[in-house]
């Protein structure tokens, strides 16, 4: 006789982390598994956003309180950009460089492997190994700005009017990046899903429903693990993600399903 089906909070918080209850959910409705799994995900990603959102505010507050002292005026017009003086506005991040430099005084090949340089006409933008060209007249236009001034006043002004909308953009933008990710979770889980099938469907008893849940419980803890590698400035990565979500869903399921008394009807002399 199945067990009943746990309480959502228990299925929220404690699912991710309990290899039991990933054995249960072979007895529990598909939107069982779903319901809480969506919920997560909705949460992890809007408390990321939030969190990077204020991250960027203090940085930009930061930044504005220091920008005076370690660079001069920045203006960008129809005509380009300038500096209205001779400190040239730049910062390093680990191995990422930004740099504003109209007069190309420090030349690409001298630059690192990951950079953002704003030249005369055109910033570029390099911080993926990809190299890309925008020009100053396009991105005055996109934000239907004549000119633009950068200095300390207008970064402090700018992230006091949009401290808030910058926080919710953020909460916005990853909660619906990890929706969309969660889609693909979908799609390891059903793959899976018909593998373990294959592998202890018959052995143990259970059904081509059941081993999908089994195998999307077993990747409930996939939020837990992008938030946390987020918060130390790492992920799976998209490509990697093909092959590492899919295992461990093949993995974990593999394991409580072996833990499965034989079905009656597979044992030997049945």
């Amino acid at each position: 006789m199945s067990e009943p089906v746990p309480p959502f909070w228990k299925r929220l918080l404690v699912l991710p982390f309990n290899p039991g209850l990933m054995a249960q959910a072979r007895d529990w409705p598909p939107g069982a598994v779903l319901g809480p799994m969506v919920t997560l995900v909705v949460l992890l990603g809007a408390g990321l956003g939030l969190f990077r959102g204020l991250e960027l505010t203090m940085k930009l507050k930061e930044g504005g309180v220091a920008f005076d002292a370690m660079a001069d005026p920045i203006v960008i017009d129809r005509g380009g950009l300038r500096v209205e003086g001779t400190r040239l506005f730049r910062y390093e991040e680990g191995d990422m460089l930004f740099l504003v430099d109209p007069e190309q005084t420090v030349p690409d090949q001298l630059l690192p492997h990951r950079f953002i340089v704003a030249r005369r006409h055109v910033v570029v933008d390099n911080k993926d190994g990809k190299r890309r060209e925008t020009k100053w007249s396009d991105a005055l236009s996109l934000l239907g700005q004549d000119s633009l001034r950068i200095d300390g006043a207008s970064v402090t002004a700018f992230t006091a009017k949009w401290s808030t909308s910058i926080a919710l953009g953020m909460m916005g933008f990853l909660t619906l990046f990890e929706l969309i990710g969660f889609l693909f979770t979908l799609l390891y889980a059903f793959l899976s899903g018909l593998v373990l099938g294959g592998l202890w469907g018959k052995s143990r008893g259970v059904s081509g429903t059941a081993t999908f849940c089994v195998a999307l419980a077993a990747l409930a803890g996939k939020p837990v693990i992008n938030l946390v590698l987020s918060l130390l400035g790492t992920s799976v990565g998209a490509c990697a993600g093909v092959l590492v979500w899919p295992a461990m869903a093949l993995l974990l399921g593999s394991y409580v399903l072996s833990r499965l008394p034989v079905a009656p009807s597979s044992a030997p002399g049945a």
